[in-house]
């Protein structure tokens, strides 16, 4: 949703960036949706990013098997 004050855009909400439940690699369309984003920031330097994270049910399923074989997860940090 954009706010509109003075004429001009101050806050802009972008789709999410979406992952395979517990993986840390983007997607083609991920990567294609990011480059994108990318593009806009050079053209406009001015421009600032907040970046929120989240994970799901899922995530948290592929998470606790992975430590389960020995992958290290810290929720902070992410796997290891």
């Amino acid at each position: 949703m954009a706010k509109i004050a003075g004429g001009q855009i101050r806050r802009v909400r972008l789709d999410p960036i979406e992952f395979a439940p517990g993986e840390s690699q983007l997607s083609a369309e991920g990567r294609q949706y990011l480059g994108k984003i990318a593009g806009i920031m050079q053209k406009r330097p001015e421009l600032e990013l907040r970046l929120c994270t989240q994970y799901t049910g899922s995530d948290a399923q592929v998470l606790a098997t992975k430590q389960g074989e020995g992958e290290c997860f810290d929720a902070s940090r992410g796997a290891s």
